[in-house]
C-alpha cells in the first residue's frame, strides 16, 4: 500500500517554552480531504504551521510524498506544499493577477517573469476561484472575501500535491462558501491532492471532509469519518455544549444543531 502523500508523525511543537501540540500524528492520502477541528487554542493552526515547514517541531517529523519536508530546500518544499492562510495581508500593491502568479514562484528562475505555462496556470486558477474579472485590481482594494479567493487561487496556481488551508471560508458569503468547498473537494477528487483543512464550523467540516481529527489541549482526542466523530457526547466533552446531531436529509452526513439556553420557540 503506498505511503499517504502527507504524513505528520509524533509531532510535538510550541513557541518558546510553551507547548502547543503534543505527539500528534495525521495522515492524508491523495484524493482525501482531512479536517482539523477543535476549540480555540487547541493547536490546529500550530499543526498546520508545522506541516507547512513554517514552525520546526521539537520532536516528530513531516513527510510529503515520502520525503522529509524539513530536509528539503525551501523551493523544493514549496513545490510539494501549498498554503492558504486565514488572512492575506496586502503589504504591497500587487494586482490579483500578480498575486496569483506568485504561486508559481517555486518554478521560476531568479530572473524569470513567468513562462506561458506559468501564466496559463495563473489564468486557470483565477477562473476556478471566480476572480478572473478582478485580475487587474490591486489586492488592497478588494473585500476580505475577494482577497481570500485570491489566495485560494494562488495555492491552485502553485499546483503542489499537498494543500494546507486555515479556515478557507473566512470572510466569504454563502455563495462563495459553497464555491470554496467545491474547490476544496475538487482539489482532492479531480486533482488527486492531499488536502488538510482547519475548520471552526463543524457543519462545513462534516459536509466536505472524508475524515476529521479533533484536537483539544494540543492532543488528538478523536479521529475518523465525520459521522463517527461528531456526536452529542463529543460536543459536550470537547466543546462543552449541548447540541443535537442529525443526519442530513440528502447527504446523510452529520448536521450539528446548537441548543442555546434561554432561546426557544416563540422567542
Amino acid at each position: 500500500m503506498p505511503e499517504p502523500l502527507l504524513v505528520v508523525s509524533g509531532v510535538t511543537a510550541g513557541y518558546g517554552r510553551r507547548e502547543a501540540v503534543r505527539d500528534v500524528s495525521i495522515e492524508v492520502a491523495a484524493g482525501q480531504v482531512v479536517g482539523l477541528i477543535g476549540p480555540n487554542g487547541s493547536g490546529k493552526t500550530t499543526l498546520l504551521r508545522v506541516a507547512s515547514r513554517a514552525l520546526k517541531p521539537w520532536s516528530g517529523g513531516v513527510r510529503v510524498a515520502g520525503r522529509d519536508l524539513y530536509g528539503l530546500r525551501p523551493r523544493e518544499a514549496a513545490r510539494l506544499v501549498a498554503v492558504v492562510p486565514q488572512e492575506l495581508s496586502a503589504a504591497f500593491p500587487f494586482t490579483v493577477r500578480e498575486t496569483v502568479l506568485l504561486g508559481r514562484a517555486p518554478y521560476l528562475s531568479s530572473w524569470g517573469s513567468g513562462s506561458e505555462e506559468d501564466w496559463a496556470h495563473a489564468r486557470r486558477a483565477m477562473e476556478m476561484a471566480d476572480i478572473a474579472h478582478l485580475a487587474d485590481r490591486p489586492l488592497d482594494e478588494l473585500s476580505g472575501g475577494e482577497r481570500q479567493r485570491s489566495v485560494i487561487a494562488q495555492a491552485l496556481a502553485q499546483d503542489a500535491p499537498v494543500v494546507l488551508m486555515d479556515e478557507p471560508t473566512t470572510h466569504l458569503d454563502l455563495r462563495h462558501i459553497v464555491e470554496a468547498l467545491q474547490l476544496v473537494a475538487g482539489m482532492a477528487r479531480d486533482q488527486a491532492k492531499a488536502v488538510l483543512v482547519v475548520f471552526h464550523d463543524l457543519n462545513l467540516a462534516a459536509a466536505v471532509c472524508d475524515r476529521v481529527h479533533a484536537l483539544a489541549g494540543g492532543r488528538v482526542v478523536a479521529a475518523g469519518p465525520p459521522e463517527q466523530v461528531l456526536t452529542r457526547r463529543f460536543l459536550a466533552e470537547v466543546y462543552g455544549i449541548e447540541a443535537e446531531v442529525y443526519p442530513h436529509a440528502v447527504t446523510g452526513r452529520p448536521t450539528v444543531v446548537l441548543q442555546v439556553p434561554g432561546i426557544g420557540p416563540g422567542r
